[in-house]
């Protein structure tokens, strides 16, 4: 198990969004195209973008009934390419990328892009997890997040949470070592601990969570 769990923060975020009204979503920062290939097989009407060429070129390749977009979210011209408003936006692990002097602009893009009454579904990392990797801008307390969303007066928080837990992770790569390792792969016994782990980690204490999740609603 990553000390990162895609997996779960996925569920988390598509979990927020089933709890929105409507079914239209467009998620910012799609990279490769994967969550919006899951929200469309639930049943969402799903458009995404990204600033990264490559990433929509795969994308497009990975869900061909999709449409994606290649477009900064920084950059006020994305909005020229969606015109009609959704009713859900989605940024999933994307935040923290952005410069902070920049988040402004950008959560003001992503309130144009929905309709009054819309949602805005975010995760990111939490300060319990570790400032490794070099694309990252900051990582957050629940706090923080809130105050960078409800900056400006666009968004107001509906439901803030957290996560995965980090004190689990930390002790499942110790058991690991017993059922994966040179001389035993035990499929069975990891695909277990790991949906155990799905399962009871949706909603954690902010001292473990390893991600926080916020619904907001369009003001």
């Amino acid at each position: 198990m990553p000390l990162v769990n895609h997996d779960l923060y996925v569920e988390a975020a598509i979990a927020q969004c089933e709890a929105c009204d409507g079914r239209r979503v467009i998620e910012v920062g799609c990279g490769d195209g994967w969550n919006c290939d899951l929200l469309s097989k639930r049943g969402f009407e799903v458009v995404g973008t990204d600033f990264n060429q490559q990433a929509i070129d795969w994308a497009r390749r990975m869900a061909p009934g999709i449409q994606f977009f290649c477009g900064d979210l920084t950059d006020g011209r994305l909005l020229s390419e969606h015109t009609e408003p959704y009713d859900i936006v989605l940024a999933v692990e994307v935040i923290e990328h952005i410069r902070p002097e920049d988040c402004p602009a950008a959560i003001e893009t992503m309130r144009t892009l929905v309709r009054d009454g819309g949602h805005l579904v975010v995760t990111v990392p939490s300060i319990n997890l570790p400032m490794n990797n070099p694309e990252h801008q900051r990582h957050f307390t629940r706090d923080l997040l809130a105050s960078v969303l409800e900056d400006g007066g666009y968004w107001r928080i509906e439901w803030l949470g957290g996560c995965g837990d980090i004190d689990y992770c930390r002790r499942f790569r110790k058991w690991r070592r017993w059922f994966d390792n040179r001389w035993v792969h035990l499929r069975a016994v990891e695909s277990l601990l790991f949906r155990r782990y799905l399962s009871s980690r949706m909603s954690t204490p902010e001292s473990k969570s390893m991600n926080v999740v916020a619904r907001a609603v369009a003001m």
